[in-house]
This record gives C-alpha cells, sequence and structure tokens, in this order.
C-alpha cells in the first residue's frame, strides 16, 4: 500500500477514548461524573493513545489492503472491549485502567492484521 498514516493520528484516537468515557458514564447514570479528576480522564487518554500508536504501527507495516482492512476490523471489534477493560481496570488504579484498557485493544488489531496477511492475495 502506497499510503502511510501518520502517528499524529494517534492522539485523535488517545482523544477518543475519554469522550467515550464521558458518553458510556452519561448514558448510564444520566449525568456526568462530578467526582472525577483531570488525571482519570489522563489515564483513558494515555490507554487510548498507546492504543492508536500499536493501530498506525499495523496500518504503515499492512502491505496488502485486506491486512490493513483486518487491522481496522480488529481496531473496531476492541473498542468495546477496551472500554469494559478500562472501565473494570479503573477499579484497581492507574495501571488497571492502561493495561487492561490496551491489552484487548492491541490484540485484536494484531488478530485482525495477521488474519488479513494471511488471506490476501501477493
Amino acid at each position: 500500500m502506497d499510503k502511510k498514516p501518520s502517528f499524529l493520528w494517534a492522539i485523535a484516537i488517545g482523544i477518543l477514548f475519554p469522550v467515550l468515557q464521558v458518553v458510556t458514564f452519561f448514558l448510564r447514570f444520566q449525568n456526568i461524573n462530578p467526582d472525577a479528576g483531570l488525571t482519570d480522564y489522563l489515564y483513558f487518554f494515555v490507554a487510548g493513545l498507546l492504543i492508536g500508536v500499536i493501530l498506525i504501527y499495523f496500518l504503515r507495516r499492512s502491505d496488502s489492503s485486506s491486512a490493513y482492512r483486518g487491522a481496522m476490523i480488529g481496531f473496531i471489534i476492541g473498542v468495546p472491549l477496551a472500554l469494559i477493560g478500562m472501565l473494570l481496570g479503573g477499579l484497581v488504579g492507574a495501571f488497571g485502567a492502561i493495561l487492561f484498557g490496551i491489552s484487548p485493544n492491541i490484540f485484536t488489531i494484531a488478530v485482525g492484521y495477521f488474519i488479513g496477511r494471511a488471506t490476501s492475495k501477493k
């Protein structure tokens, strides 16, 4: 593939995760969490940023459109899993929110990439 996405897109993906956390909290409790500090959202941003860096890495590494598509599908499938991991990991603390947030999404991105790469026609 000729187009290689910039790693700056990882910042946009990082911003996506705190926004999704606020939306999830609002849909569940009908208000925005007044007890959440800036550091709580910073942890979600860091986790999203790491997920974004790994996604961009796999997208830049893909040599066929099916590997690219597989990585994107893996990312989309992994976002709800990452949100659940961040919510449950947040009970453990910052390390739990980051670790349990990025692990499922990175796994699904990698699986999607390798399945797409294996099924690509060269």
